[in-house]
């Protein structure tokens, strides 16, 4: 089911900037990988957290200069194809992320090196992790992995 609202802001209580973002990466090592692919999503929030605003999404594809292994492809479904001659906007990346008062990651763990190292003008800004800051169970899920909370909400 598509989300048709937000919550309305109050008027004259300040809000403050997100950016849920994602990336996808030539593997898991943080110093020898590069991501291939960044996705960005700025969104505006009020003070009990509830999001009021959500901007327009961003991604870019970023070609590694090396062959992509066949699992990442699997894992990712980008190709070599893909990314060829395609670059990161680090301009745009910077400014959106700069702009933000926390950046939000389903695996902060795992993108934030990645992001610290190739946008290092952002390095050191607030993240917060939708996979490990979240009791999900408490929350009525059943487990943490994005696709299956997706799936318990019934979204493909």
């Amino acid at each position: 089911m598509p989300v048709t609202a937000f919550h309305e802001a109050a008027p004259l209580v300040p809000s403050r900037i997100g950016v849920a973002i994602d990336v996808e990466t030539t593997g898991l090592n943080h110093d020898a990988d590069r991501i291939i692919e960044l996705a960005v999503q700025r969104f505006r929030f009020d003070a009990q957290g509830r999001i009021i605003q959500v901007g327009v999404p961003r991604v870019w594809r970023e070609d590694p200069a090396m062959p992509l292994d066949p699992r990442i492809t699997m894992l990712t479904g980008l190709t070599e194809e893909d990314v060829a001659g395609q670059a990161i906007d680090d301009a745009a990346a910077v400014d959106i992320l700069a702009s933000s008062d926390i950046i939000v990651a389903h695996n902060a763990a795992f993108d934030r090196p990645f992001v610290d190292r190739r946008l290092s003008a952002i390095a050191g800004k607030p993240w917060a992790c939708s996979m490990a800051d979240l009791d999900w169970f408490e929350l009525g899920f059943e487990g943490r992995a994005l696709a299956h909370l997706v799936s318990q909400c019934g979204w493909f």
